[in-house]
Order: structure tokens, then C-alpha cells, then sequence
């Protein structure tokens, strides 16, 4: 099919050994295999009768080596992937006849033909395409690693903003300070992040570089260290700006001050879409974002601040006032000098 090629490509590309595994001759096999750009060598096209006696170390080598194989029976699809899996490898396995189904019930995802796919192959696999096309298997790999990115980087966020809603209501009681958080900021500011982290990342794009990275390890944890530790001093550089912009406006009355503080930790979050959106990279290496709901929800979060601060009743309910423009600016250029340093990216770093 002429979508198959390109959607090999992308597989081998992101580190996904494609094989092709028939009970069709080795010529045949050989042809298709050429056909589509299936990465092969001639010491790596194998018929059946060269897995036929093999100790199990030297079969699971030859599964591991092997790129085609032909005129392979239903026992040995079975006994491939389960060297495979053996050997430490995440297995995909796609078939349609009676034959393949044992195989797709061993893999780690049995992938069956739903239009010319038999009903005990159907039944044997964990995921049926609906147009038989290799494309889907691409698409759904595609959409699968976009999905785990967004989700790292909604948890980065979320790390990064509450360290600050954390230090802060801890630190104020015991450093004797008066309190800049009361109840009602702590259920806006949970208000406030939810929409980030579920609206906000779900809805970006993939990275560019996406089908290039290699294979996660499944064993690997769910958020990697260095980003971690970054989002956390971002976090800790926060609550410091906004402690010092807090405690410099005492003098002006706690309302101000807790305005102050909180109009610091209002734009340092915004500041921290932008760099948890990046992770690793530089913040302008990044394709501008386009989406509506991008956009829709990064301003409403910024125009809850100003507006608390300037609807009377909700000054009263929340307790904060309306600042000078010297201190909406100061605000800023805290916001900017604790959270900007991330728009140059972790050196060194490339996120998986």
C-alpha cells in the first residue's frame, strides 16, 4: 500500500525494529520487505528451517538478529515472540488468520486486521484496526508518545506551581510573618492549576523531534530527574520572589503586600506554562502555540488576578486590593527573573 513506506520509516526512525514475519517464500518475502523499507541485510532474511533445532539462546539470537522471516509456522510466530520478550524487548505483533493468533495472544500488544482479520484473531488481539492499514499502528505509536509527553509535562507543571502554594503557607507562621495565603486563596490557586494541567497541556502539539527519540524504557519512572529538580528550583525561586515582594509591602498593610505577593506568584505560573511546555528546550525553539484552548485558558488565568483586585466585592471576598503600575511592573521583573532563565533550555538534556 503506498502509505506503508513513509510509516516505516517513521517506526525505524523512532527506534521501532519493524520485522516481518510470513508463511509466504523467502523471495516473496524478500520483495515486500524491499517494498516497504523494512531495514534488512541478507544474513537477516531466515526461512523456517533455520530456526528449526536452535538451542534457546541461539533461537532468541536469531529472533533479535532476524529482519525477515519466511515459510515460518504457527508455533514459530509463537516461539519469536516470545524470545523476543524474553530478550527485554516491548513486542507488537499484527496479524489476521487463524495462524497468527496464538502470536498476537503472546505479544505485549496483539494488534489485529478487523476487516480481513479472522474472528479468532480478533478475539486474540488487544487492539483491532478498523482499515487493516500499517499506517494506523504509526499513527496510534504517534499519538500515544504525544499523549505520555503532555502528560510529563502537566506533571512538571503542577510540581513547579505547588511548591510555592506549599513553601509559602508553611513558611509565613513560622518565620512569624502574617499570613499571605488564607482558605480562599488556596481553593482559587487549586482552581487555577487544574485547568492548566488538564486543558491547557493535553491540548499541545507533539515536539517536533517526537518519532526520532528512542523507545522508553518501560522501567523508567514517569517523570525524569533533571526536569524534575529543575521544575522544583523553579519553584523554590518563586517562593522566594514572591516572600521578598510580600514582606518589602508590609509597610503598605497586609492587604498590599498579600496583593503584591500574589500578583509575583500569579505571573511566575504563567511564566511556567511556557517552560514546562519546552521541558528541555529553549522556550523559542517551540512552535508558537495556535489553539484556542491554549489561549483561553492561559488569559483566563491571567485575568483572574486584576480581576479580584479590582471588582469590589471580590476584593472583599479574597482580600487583596489593586496595586500601582511601579508594582505591577516589579512584579514582573520578579515573575521574569526567577521563571526566565528556563528560556534557554536544560544543557545538556534531552527529554525521552
Amino acid at each position: 500500500r503506498p502509505e506503508v513506506p513513509h510509516a516505516v520509516e517513521l517506526c525505524q526512525k523512532a527506534g521501532i525494529k519493524v520485522k516481518l514475519i510470513t508463511g509466504d517464500h523467502l523471495l516473496t518475502a524478500h520483495a515486500v520487505a524491499d517494498a516497504v523499507g523494512i531495514a534488512h541485510e541478507p544474513r537477516n532474511l531466515l526461512n523456517a528451517e533455520d530456526l528449526d533445532g536452535l538451542s534457546t539462546a541461539d533461537f532468541a539470537e536469531k529472533a533479535r538478529q532476524g529482519s525477515v522471516f519466511a515459510r515460518v509456522r504457527p508455533e514459530q510466530k509463537h516461539a519469536l515472540v516470545e524470545a523476543l520478550r524474553r530478550s527485554g524487548e516491548v513486542v507488537a505483533m499484527t496479524g489476521d488468520g487463524i495462524n497468527d493468533a496464538p502470536a498476537l495472544k503472546k505479544a505485549d500488544i496483539g494488534i489485529a486486521m478487523g476487516l480481513k482479520g479472522t474472528d479468532v484473531a480478533r478475539a486474540s488481539a488487544d487492539m483491532v484496526l478498523l482499515g487493516d492499514s500499517f499506517e494506523a499502528i504509526e499513527k496510534t505509536i504517534f499519538e500515544g508518545r504525544r499523549i505520555f509527553v503532555n502528560i510529563q509535562r502537566s506533571f512538571y507543571f503542577l510540581l513547579a506551581f505547588h511548591v510555592p502554594i506549599v513553601l509559602v503557607a508553611l513558611l509565613c507562621p513560622l518565620l512569624g510573618l502574617p499570613l499571605l495565603y488564607m482558605p480562599v486563596h488556596l481553593v482559587w490557586l487549586e482552581l487555577i492549576v487544574h485547568p492548566v494541567s488538564a486543558l491547557l497541556f493535553e491540548g499541545e502539539p507533539a515536539p517536533l523531534d517526537l518519532m526520532e527519540r528512542p523507545p522508553r524504557d518501560p522501567e523508567a519512572e514517569l517523570l525524569e530527574k533533571g526536569p524534575v529538580w529543575v521544575s522544583v528550583i523553579s519553584g523554590m525561586l518563586l517562593t522566594s520572589a514572591v516572600l521578598w515582594n510580600f514582606v518589602t509591602h508590609l509597610s503598605q498593610g497586609l492587604v498590599y503586600a498579600r496583593s503584591a505577593g500574589m500578583a509575583v506568584l500569579i505571573m511566575g505560573s504563567l511564566l511556567l506554562v511556557w517552560a514546562e511546555r519546552a521541558v528541555d528546550k529553549p522556550w523559542w525553539k517551540l512552535p508558537f502555540p495556535r489553539t484556542k484552548r491554549f489561549w483561553t485558558v492561559w488569559l483566563a488565568v491571567a485575568l483572574t488576578l486584576p480581576a479580584i483586585m479590582e471588582i469590589p466585592w471580590l476584593e472583599e471576598i479574597f482580600q487583596v486590593t489593586g496595586i500601582s503600575l511601579a508594582d505591577w511592573g516589579r512584579a514582573a521583573l520578579l515573575a521574569l527573573a526567577v521563571i526566565g532563565w528556563r528560556a534557554v533550555g536544560i544543557p545538556g538534556h534531552r527529554g525521552k
